[in-house]
């Protein structure tokens, strides 16, 4: 099973690699850094893969905000969404 620290440590490299978590399901791992969840099956006997969505860092390192910190993590947060929604 593939836990969160290994998914956390996982570095870009020269060319794209895959993390297995069993049964098909992988992180796959892109020289930009950018992480994604894929899963590959068969149909028909053709292998087909589907990509459920990005590892989203951010939401991986919430806990970072403490009490202390909460305020400023949400005005962030809100001013992160006022900028994308009057775009």
């Amino acid at each position: 099973m593939l836990s969160d620290t290994r998914v956390k440590q996982a570095k870009p490299r020269g060319a794209p690699y895959k993390l297995t978590d069993g049964g098909g399901l992988y992180l796959y791992v892109s020289p930009a850094a950018a992480k994604s969840w894929r899963y590959d099956y068969r149909f028909n006997g053709r292998r087909r893969t589907v990509a459920f969505g990005l590892y989203l860092r951010r939401l991986a390192t919430a806990s970072w905000c403490s009490s202390k910190t909460e305020l400023s993590c949400k005005e962030s947060s809100l001013r992160n969404n006022s900028t994308r929604s009057s775009s």
